[in-house]
């Protein structure tokens, strides 16, 4: 399987991560937001903030997608 992660910054760039100790995504059945836990190793080119879009993929197919909250 193919994971990659994507953020979307206030200046509308598209930004890929390097992630430290992997990425988790648990969802639910019913009535519950999904969550994707990760961290970012934060550098000077990973220019992000709360309220940044994130979305992940699985094989190309978008699994996830929400603004990042700090």
């Amino acid at each position: 399987m193919n994971y990659e992660l994507k953020i979307r910054n206030s200046e509308g760039d598209i930004l890929i991560p390097s992630v430290r100790d992997g990425v988790t995504l648990t969802s639910y059945r019913v009535r519950m937001p999904g969550v994707l836990r990760f961290a970012a190793l934060i550098d000077d080119e990973l220019n992000i903030s709360e309220g940044n879009k994130v979305a992940f993929f699985v094989d190309g197919r978008k699994v996830f997608s929400y603004s990042l909250e700090g």
